[in-house]
């Protein structure tokens, strides 16, 4: 079977996103020692993350710092998404993608606000191997995994046959609904320390653990 397209998650499939996460932490907190001098945000936020709190990190650690007056919450978002990220590819995925050369195109699709994702990508240097990057947050809802619009951009893009385009993703819950309906094989990276590892894979998906090769059974 001919492969004619590979398209790509980013976060906790080519890297870890708590890489990221932290790296944003340590942004904020530097900003906050800038105007306020005040220690302690990183700790508190890197604490409560590694505890599973989602969405409220800064509104706690401002709480527990005694600075909810002194900060508007979404200017801690704004300094989080906008900072120059400390992240790197992780050694598997510099292996699979140095190995691709240019055999298959790649492309990627990624949720989230751009000027995070667009930073990732920077930081991770993957423009040197994307033939195109969607950034579904740039788009309409009908482009945001689950939904399909970004596969079928992307498949009639590269002129590409379904059962010769592959999804590599790490997300059970979202990545793999359009693909699979659109007849695309697919294949889970369950990568330890990621966000959804204790996630079970479902039927459809190939699952591949970090460090074993499948690029050269595929191409």
């Amino acid at each position: 079977m001919s492969l004619d397209l590979i398209v790509m998650d980013m976060d906790d499939t080519v890297y870890l996103e708590r890489d990221y996460v932290k790296s944003g932490f340590q942004a904020v907190d530097r900003w906050i020692r800038e105007r306020v001098g005040v220690d302690g945000f990183l700790e508190f936020a890197w604490s409560q993350f590694e505890q599973g709190a989602r969405g409220d990190i800064f509104d706690r650690a401002l709480k527990q710092m005694t600075l909810s007056d002194a900060f508007d919450i979404q200017e801690l978002v704004e300094r989080y998404r906008q900072h120059t990220p400390e992240i790197w590819l992780t050694e598997d995925s510099v292996n699979f993608l140095e190995g691709l050369e240019k055999r298959v195109p790649l492309a990627l699709i990624t949720d989230g606000p751009p000027t995070s994702q667009r930073n990732k990508v920077l930081a991770l240097g993957l423009g040197q191997y994307l033939d195109e990057t969607v950034i579904t947050f740039e788009h309409d809802e009908s482009w945001h995994k689950p939904n399909a619009d970004s596969f079928v951009h992307l498949q009639k893009r590269f002129r590409a046959s379904s059962h010769g385009c592959i999804y590599i993703g790490d997300n059970p819950v979202k990545d793999f609904r359009a693909p699979v309906a659109l007849g695309w094989q697919t294949l889970r990276i369950r990568r330890p320390g990621g966000l959804h590892y204790e996630l079970d894979s479902s039927i459809d998906q190939l699952e591949m653990l970090p460090g074993r090769s499948w690029l050269d059974e595929r191409l």
